[in-house]
């Protein structure tokens, strides 16, 4: 799926001089502004993932809406839809596509992680198994 996602998106290529900033705002159900995220190299976070972060643990379970200035990796795509199935967000993207997705750091919280971990069907037991090796494996997938 992700290769026919990719042959077939059409891409604008950015002017060599502008900077690719990659941006996520969060709007509540009255569209007010509640928060917003901005990709960092340095530090592995992106911007969805900061703008949720951002956000707070206790307004995550209000429904809200996530709009990204770029299409999300397919990690970051894994984390909006567990909140999408958990909380009922609406996410917003220029394309219904992944974005390229880099072998470089990737910075996931805690707190996030936590709600995606409970989206999965597995047992509590395996939960506390393998929670380190199932949070690696979302922090080191690259599509291909």
């Amino acid at each position: 799926m992700a290769d026919h996602t990719r042959q077939n998106l059409t891409v604008t290529p950015w002017p060599a001089a502008a900077p690719l900033v990659v941006t996520s705002r969060i709007f509540d159900a009255a569209a007010n502004l509640v928060a917003t995220g901005t990709y960092n190299s340095g530090t592995g976070i992106h911007a969805e993932v900061d703008a949720i972060n951002t956000l707070g643990a206790i307004a995550w379970v209000n429904p809200h809406t996530i709009l990204t200035s770029l299409e999300p990796c397919p990690r970051c795509a894994v984390i909006l839809r567990a909140f999408q199935m958990a909380h009922g967000w609406t996410i917003q993207a220029p394309a219904r596509a992944f974005a390229s997705n880099w072998a470089g750091a990737y910075a996931l919280p805690d707190g996030i992680f936590t709600v995606v971990l409970n989206q999965m069907n597995i047992s509590a037991l395996d939960r506390m198994h393998y929670s380190e090796e199932i949070k690696s494996a979302i922090k080191t997938f690259e599509s291909r």
